[in-house]
């Protein structure tokens, strides 16, 4: 059978998703910043105790190390809303199940992001070019048809739009990574076949 997406079906799933996925950003966004406030606390100390011309130095090393562990995680949660909209998981099952996820397939979930993000980033530079070629326009003054209020408007609205079309290309390219991992880790669709056998 054919799935029809109706306005209604998505707006009835948004309205039953939209909270819990809400949650699981917020609570997200708490891991990070305890982790920034203690990263932050022990860099400053060890900073003041060494002291001298070292204790920069440290300060700049401990700052890349925190941002890389910041990075770490930043990929590890990624696919905590997919996990909460696909298995109505809760937001700390949702962490955890992202981490047993994301073992040993890290770095290939790091490349996809980069990628994805790299082809959404050129691509949105097409929508956005015109709107920024007619603002330099009205800045250096050059008056004419194309450099109207209104046309700039448009514009504006066509890179808006644009923008918000390619930012769904990131989650989809997530949601694709999120059942690639699970069917390595978990084999379901093995399963499912295993259990019809012999069934019609």
């Amino acid at each position: 059978p054919v799935t029809i997406f109706a306005v209604e079906r998505v707006t009835e799933k948004v309205k039953i998703h939209f909270l819990p996925v809400f949650r699981g950003f917020f609570l997200v966004l708490l891991v990070f910043f305890g982790i920034i406030i203690l990263a932050s606390l022990a860099t400053g100390a060890l900073g003041i105790a060494v002291g001298g011309v070292a204790g920069p130095m440290i300060i700049g090393i401990f700052g890349l190390v925190i941002f890389a562990v910041m990075i770490y995680f930043m990929i590890m949660f990624l696919l905590s809303p997919a996990i909460i909209v696909f298995e109505d998981a809760s937001p700390g099952f949702s962490l955890r199940r992202a981490k047993y996820l994301i073992e040993g397939k890290w770095w290939s979930t790091f490349g996809l992001v980069v990628v994805v993000s790299i082809i959404v980033y050129f691509i949105g530079l097409v929508f956005s070019l015109p709107a920024a070629i007619l603002s330099v326009l009205k800045v250096l003054g050059i008056q004419s048809g194309i450099t109207s209020d209104w046309v700039v408007v448009i514009s504006t609205v066509i890179s808006m739009v644009g923008s918000s079309i390619l930012s769904a290309i990131t989650y989809i390219a997530l949601g694709f990574q999120y059942f690639n991992l699970v069917e390595k880790k978990d084999g379901n669709s093995l399963f499912k076949q295993i259990n019809n056998l012999g069934n019609h």
